[in-house]
This record gives C-alpha cells, sequence and structure tokens, in this order.
C-alpha cells in the first residue's frame, strides 16, 4: 500500500520510468517462488557489502506466519528475482541498461 504514495511522488521527477508491480499473490507465496533460484545460487550478494550481515538476518527473519519485523529489503528483492526469472536478460544490470 505504501507503493501508491511512493509512486504518486515519485512521477512527477521520473516520469513514465515508474511502474508498478502487479501483484497477484500474497508475499509468503511469492517469497516460496523465489526459492529455488536462492538455494541454487542464482542470485549474487557481495560478501564484503557493510549492508550484506543486516539484509541476511531480514531474509532469515522473514517468516510465513508475518511475525517477523521488518521485510523491506525481501520484498524487493523476491520482485528483482522474479523480473529477471521472467526476462530474457539474466542480471539485473542487463535489465536496467
Amino acid at each position: 500500500s505504501s507503493g501508491t504514495g511512493l509512486m504518486q511522488e515519485l512521477q512527477p521527477i521520473w516520469g513514465a520510468r515508474v511502474n508498478p508491480i502487479p501483484r497477484s499473490t500474497d508475499k509468503v507465496s511469492r517469497a516460496l517462488g523465489v526459492v529455488l533460484p536462492l538455494e541454487a545460487g542464482r542470485v549474487h550478494i557481495p560478501r564484503a557489502a557493510s549492508w550484506v550481515p543486516e539484509y541476511i538476518a531480514e531474509f532469515v527473519a522473514f517468516s510465513k506466519d508475518m511475525t517477523h519485523v521488518h521485510d523491506d529489503q525481501v520484498d524487493p528483492t523476491i520482485d528483482a528475482i522474479v523480473y529477471m526469472l521472467g526476462s530474457p536478460a539474466g542480471s539485473l544490470y542487463d535489465n536496467i541498461s
């Protein structure tokens, strides 16, 4: 729901580059849909980046009963993986360049 407000705020600045992500399933179902590519090592997470421990901790805490405190990084990561899996270009870099 916060995405609507963010889109309204960014559209005057970024114009047509702001597109909603249509979702037809709940967050847990979307997360389960990306477990295989994550487990297969198809998602690169840089080891030396300062943000990685917090990022990984959020994924580890994510629970199907939604008792976790945060999922602000989990949700867009899921969206990115789903987008890249459905795209002929296999990386985020290839999809935005």
